[in-house]
């Protein structure tokens, strides 16, 4: 990510209006980039898998927690504020692969072991 300056990327997609900003469609995989309310969204669709076991991942990601993330200096990332901005969510989904015969979901869970 050389010359990319990634902190004008996320002030860019952070006062942008939600809507697509990205969507690639390839051979192998499409790819799609939004950010719908409040949230950036990753979408990967397989398409060189057989029909019946083609698998899609999203990635929901709160703008948030980005911005906590990279809250700490140039070259850093502040990975304590994105957690404790993570654990401000109570529950939400974080990411989700599912296929034809499977489904994973990665979430947030407000309760913890010891509730």
């Amino acid at each position: 990510m050389n010359d990319v300056d990634v902190r004008a990327l996320i002030n860019a997609i952070r006062t942008a209006k939600d809507g697509e900003y990205v969507t690639v469609q390839g051979t192998d995989q499409d790819v799609r980039v939004a950010k719908e309310g409040g949230r950036l969204f990753v979408r990967v669709k397989d398409n060189k898998s057989s029909k019946s076991n083609r698998s899609e991942v999203d990635i929901k990601i709160p703008m948030h927690v980005i911005d906590a993330l990279f809250s700490a200096g140039k070259d850093e990332l502040d990975v304590v504020a994105g957690l404790h901005a993570l654990a401000s969510l109570g529950d939400t989904e974080l990411v989700s692969v599912k296929s034809d015969d499977s489904t994973v979901r990665v979430w947030m869970d407000s309760k913890n072991s010891s509730d």
